[in-house]
């Protein structure tokens, strides 16, 4: 998928941008006026469902206890 600045679409412009998000700045929910309309508010933790563990090789050995 390109960007928008690749696609020349008129919102990779930020004077774009901000035109529109002042001409619905009276019509947008807050965050969480939008969670409480679809049943989200209060917005609460649920289970842990994915683990990222990031391992890298360019450990400096000072910053490292662990021997290589």
């Amino acid at each position: 998928m390109k960007s928008l600045t690749a696609a020349h679409h008129e919102l990779s412009e930020t004077r774009k941008q901000i035109q529109i998000l002042s001409q619905s700045a009276g019509k947008l929910l807050s965050f969480e006026e939008r969670l409480d309309e679809i049943g989200l508010y209060p917005l609460t933790p649920t289970a842990i469902e994915i683990l990222q563990v990031n391992v890298g090789e360019n450990v400096q050995p000072n910053l490292c206890s662990l021997p290589r």
